[in-house]
């Protein structure tokens, strides 16, 4: 007898297999990242294609068989037509789930990384005021922390000490060196609040992100040391 497990699941993304069937990968905290192939998806009378779309949130039965595991079952929990009949909201949520599909591995099943991305996109589906720059960066910087690469942000990262002169922050190293201890090239200057927002960053509740406002300078500073990060640790 084929094994079988019930979960709720998240579709990351989709893509063609053989003549009539999708293959479709889903993310869940059960089982990780995982890709199963959807039999007669792609018939014009097939009851799944409407379930299998990236970005629903969905209660999934997946079959262990022998070659494949496939969708046993499937059906809609949230399907965010908020975000899909919004271009912003649409192009801002795709960006995320390529990030989070590429990000994580097969395999890798963990609470918070279903609940991130359910977060996130809850928040899109309700949003207002979207920007989009510093929403996408707060997304990062919270998917980093919770796949192990995070910033040490309250002292020097090499002598352990609280100055109150200007730091820097090296991103292979993951953290802000004082003066005295900054010795590469690579090393970024920062400013002081900055530093402060990349610490609020990582703690804000994502239901708050609309109050997350920068000013101009301040906001070209924060997304110059989050791309660099991403460069970094997620590309």
């Amino acid at each position: 007898m084929e094994e079988s497990i019930n979960t709720k699941s998240i579709v990351l993304s989709r893509q063609d297999f053989r003549e009539s069937d999708l293959l479709v990968s889903f993310y869940n905290a059960k089982t990780g990242k995982i890709s199963l192939v959807a039999r007669g998806a792609k018939k014009i009378n097939s009851k799944l294609a409407g379930h299998t779309e990236p970005l629903n949130i969905v209660d999934l039965m997946i079959i262990r068989g022998k070659q494949y595991d496939y969708v046993g079952s499937i059906r809609n929990i949230e399907t965010f037509s908020g975000i899909k009949n919004n271009y912003n909201k649409l192009f801002l949520a795709t960006k995320i789930i390529k990030k989070y599909n590429k990000a994580i591995k097969d395999g890798l099943g963990e609470e918070a990384l279903q609940v991130l991305i359910q977060d996130f996109l809850y928040f899109l589906e309700g949003a207002n005021d979207l920007d989009s720059d510093i929403i996408y960066s707060v997304f990062l910087l919270k998917l980093s922390g919770l796949l192990g690469f995070s910033l040490s942000l309250d002292s020097c990262l090499v002598c352990n000490k609280k100055n109150k002169e200007a730091y820097k922050i090296n991103i292979s190293q993951g953290g802000i060196v004082c003066p005295s201890c900054s010795k590469r090239r690579e090393d970024l200057t920062i400013s002081d609040n900055c530093i402060k927002m990349l610490i609020l960053a990582f703690k804000i509740d994502i239901k708050k992100l609309e109050s997350f406002v920068l000013k101009h300078n301040e906001k070209k500073e924060f997304l110059n040391i989050v791309s660099s990060f991403e460069d970094f640790h997620l590309n």
